[in-house]
């Protein structure tokens, strides 16, 4: 009886040791396993917070990129077809400056956005306007801004926008030089005038809440 006695209280013995080390293990670990679940939820938070941001700039940049396209198209259409006039006047003759005045006229009903039509400074100083504008008897294309930034050029390019001293507008210049088939040199320009471009812009909210404007440069 007494060996039965011992043996049977060894056993209790040892199941409240297991029991304890259970409960010691168990307290040891808990805070490694709290730890862990903070720290893998952490991450994940962090991880979908990036995703959710590079998916936002690539939708802001997507949308950004696709206005400006449109607000460009006018731009691209107008100089595709005052180029068009351009390079009519290198590889056709033309009688005089009038023929040539007669033949540019119809530039100033191209008002795919705002522009004057087109104009031409010539390399003696005289110049013709398709909207018909007459300059102070002073006034010599050679040396304006416009024909001096158009040297060198056969394509269009533009100039820093400016406060237009006739209207009071901003706007911008393309300009590229021409030789005439008769020999002449000079410059073809037009101006363009940024108002409704400006307006067009600020109607523009990217991501449903965003403000759009035109800024100069890259």
């Amino acid at each position: 009886m007494g060996t039965a006695s011992t043996i049977g209280n060894n056993g209790k013995n040892n199941s409240s040791v297991k029991k304890s080390i259970g409960k010691t293990l168990l307290m040891c670990l808990l805070p490694v396993i709290i730890i862990g679940v903070v720290a893998i939820i952490l991450i994940l938070s962090f991880n979908a917070k990036a995703t959710i941001e590079d998916v936002s700039l690539m939708d802001l940049q997507a949308e950004t990129q696709t206005n400006a396209y449109n607000i460009g198209t006018g731009f691209r259409m107008l100089l595709a077809k005052f180029g068009q006039y351009c390079d009519t006047m290198e590889q056709v003759p033309f009688e005089d400056e009038e023929a040539i005045l007669k033949y540019i006229e119809p530039s100033t009903n191209y008002t795919i956005i705002n522009n004057t039509g087109i104009y031409i400074g010539f390399e003696d100083d005289t110049y013709i306007f398709a909207n018909h504008t007459i300059q102070a008897p002073d006034w010599k294309p050679t040396q304006r801004d416009w024909y001096k930034l158009a040297q060198g050029h056969e394509t269009f390019i533009e100039s820093d926008p400016y406060v237009d001293s006739s209207t009071g507008q901003l706007c911008v210049s393309f300009v590229r030089q021409n030789s005439f088939y008769n020999g002449m040199e000079g410059v073809c320009a037009v101006d363009v005038f940024l108002g409704d471009i400006q307006n067009e812009a600020s109607k523009y909210t990217p991501m449903k809440t965003g403000n759009s404007m035109i800024l100069a440069g890259d």
